[in-house]
């Protein structure tokens, strides 16, 4: 074999290597929801959904895991600028449409009625796997979820009086075909 053939099948050998090594990275990324009133539709009423980043989210009746069961009472920017009020009402995010497997999820919250009033979850289908509640009254807080190991595929915010800020939802995204070819490429140049 040539000297040039040996070089092509070494060069071969390196570029799988690379792929193989860099064929299965992922990146984290972080999806923010603004929850402003230029996301938010107008009069959107309770169950009506709109998109924010790729998220499909909703007004929904609290449920049993909430400070009241049954309500759906909100506004828009009343607590926090650029946000939503809940008195009472639920925060519904599909996440299923996301681009990779739920990490973590940051919610900003501003709580108006007692401390374990405002709750954040998330889930995996009709799961819980994770909850935190707040633990100031009237003092920003973020309420900080780790996801399970499962397929988390939504989030929920709810509170009897709490306006919710930003929502910060890290995602282990998978990297995309094109990707993957430029950083090799990337490093031959």
């Amino acid at each position: 074999m040539s000297a040039l053939g040996v070089m092509h099948k070494l060069l071969t050998a390196g570029l799988c290597l690379v792929v193989l090594a860099f064929g299965g990275a992922a990146s984290a990324i972080t999806v923010v929801l603004t929850l402003d009133e230029n996301t938010i539709p107008a009069g959107v009423q309770c169950g009506d959904t709109w998109t924010e980043a790729g998220v499909v989210l909703s007004f929904v009746p609290t449920t049993i895991e909430d400070c009241t069961e049954g309500s759906c009472y909100f506004g828009i920017g009343g607590f926090l600028d650029g946000g939503v009020d809940l008195y009472p009402a639920r925060l519904n995010a599909d996440l299923s449409g996301l681009p990779g497997t739920v990490l973590s999820a940051e919610v900003d919250i501003l709580d108006g009625c007692g401390v374990g009033c405002t709750r954040a979850f998330l889930y995996e289908g009709a799961t819980t796997t994770d909850t935190a509640s707040n633990t100031t009254v009237m003092s920003p807080e973020t309420l900080q979820l780790t996801a399970g190991a499962g397929i988390t595929d939504r989030l929920a915010a709810s509170s009897c009086e709490a306006g919710v800020g930003e929502i910060r939802i890290t995602v282990q995204a998978s990297p995309t075909e094109s990707t993957t070819w430029g950083r090799i490429r990337a490093l031959y140049r």
